[in-house]
């Protein structure tokens, strides 16, 4: 049962449907819906794929942040989740981490207060 409240609190974070979550993880709707209700079991690859598949929307959508990310899309999702994992998107991460970087934050600042020529 706790393994069920997890995923139900991971996919009311990330406001995503039963029908996104077995969209994008191709899990069986079928299976997963009466197993979030607790009334029938779940394999252990499946939950392992609905898992994997959670983290793996939560870093889109922190990877994208502060841009939303319509998860409706199954499709569109599915295709960036494939190009994340290929590395497409490690740009990205090293601009964030850029941005992120205190002695950039000074730099900023400098080169505000200087006079233009």
């Amino acid at each position: 049962m706790l393994q069920q409240k997890i995923v139900n609190q991971k996919m009311f974070d990330l406001d995503m449907t039963l029908a996104q979550l077995a969209g994008i993880s191709g899990a069986n709707q079928n299976k997963l819906s009466p197993w979030l209700r607790g009334t029938a079991p779940l394999s252990n690859e499946t939950y392992l794929l609905v898992e994997e598949t959670l983290r793996d929307v939560q870093a889109l959508v922190e990877l994208f942040a502060p841009a939303p990310v319509d998860l409706r899309n199954v499709a569109v999702i599915r295709d960036l989740l494939k190009r994340m994992k290929a590395g497409e998107f490690d740009y990205l991460v090293r601009a964030k981490q850029l941005a992120d970087d205190p002695q950039n934050e000074v730099a900023r600042k400098t080169f505000g207060t200087l006079k233009a020529l």
